[in-house]
């Protein structure tokens, strides 16, 4: 008899949907609506060039596809958005104040100013 008889054969089994290791089968992908936008780029592009060039130059015509058609957002919407735009103005500017020697200047002192917890402290007369 050998050490080896108690083994079982046989490949190793995983819990789970098999992994297929063919590369013929992929996993589906979603079907975009390519189609529309396409057909709304294709209808904004035709009124652009339907205008000429004298409405461009006279400020008229379709507005461009970057400016917004219609601002949907609630009055509190706004506010935050208002109020986020403005703290990150301020965190930005912070950062550019200072340069890198202010920076390590100001984590030095803030480090010396921590307690030191591996301190052994005194008790007693002595």
């Amino acid at each position: 008899m050998s050490s080896y008889d108690n083994v079982v054969g046989g490949k190793l089994k995983l819990k789970g949907k098999a992994l297929s290791v063919d590369p013929s089968l992929k996993k589906k992908k979603k079907k975009k609506n390519k189609v529309e936008n396409c057909v709304g780029m294709s209808l904004e592009i035709s009124e652009i060039n339907e205008g000429g060039g004298e409405a461009d130059e006279a400020g008229e015509g379709t507005p461009t596809p970057k400016e917004p058609i219609g601002d949907f957002r609630t009055d509190a919407e706004k506010r935050y958005d208002e109020q986020v735009m403005k703290v990150e103005e301020n965190r930005i500017k912070k950062a550019a104040k200072l340069t890198h020697r202010d920076k390590v200047k100001q984590y030095n002192e803030y480090l010396t100013a921590l307690s030191e917890h591996y301190d052994i402290p005194k008790v007693g007369p002595g």
